[in-house]
């Protein structure tokens, strides 16, 4: 009897997860975003050289804003809790504030000058990383990273 009820409360748990509901900016427009949005925010997903950009201004608040495939996002105000850039994504962050991690890959490029960068940037795959200003709690970099620090401060060393 007891291994049924285990069995049960396991089913009920992985049925209980939240869905994750996505929103998708690839129309090659720019969007400005100064609302709430609670979906998962991509950019050119799936959809090369549409050149997409999308603007995070003051009042915007996201879960989570993704760009791929040549997009640029301009982080100047409002909050995310993650900031993610892939296949050329080009991420200026001048103001407003990541939660919890910006992340880079596949020859991204992330400009930094403001803002504040609660936990960390992981950067890889021969992305570039400039910082001139802002906060960011610590930095880790793989495979062929360039960062380069003229500015700004780091919590963890």
């Amino acid at each position: 009897m007891k291994r049924k009820t285990i069995i049960v409360l396991v089913a009920l748990l992985l049925c209980a997860r939240p869905a994750y509901s996505y929103i998708y900016f690839n129309d090659g427009q720019t969007h400005n975003i100064d609302y709430s949005i609670d979906e998962y925010v991509r950019v050119d997903y799936q959809r090369p050289a549409m050149y997409t950009t999308v603007n995070l201004l003051d009042g915007g608040i996201l879960w989570a804003l993704s760009g791929s495939g040549d997009s640029r996002i301009n982080v100047l105000g409002g909050s995310t809790d993650y900031l993610s850039g892939y296949d050329s994504c080009q991420i200026n962050i001048s103001g407003g504030s990541i939660t919890n991690r910006v992340y880079s890959e596949d020859s991204s490029q992330v400009n930094i000058s403001g803002g504040s960068i609660g936990s960390h940037i992981r950067s890889g795959g021969s992305s570039q990383v400039d910082i001139s200003g802002g906060s960011i709690g610590y930095i880790l970099t793989w495979h062929s990273c360039q960062i380069d620090i003229s500015g700004g401060s780091l919590a963890y060393i």
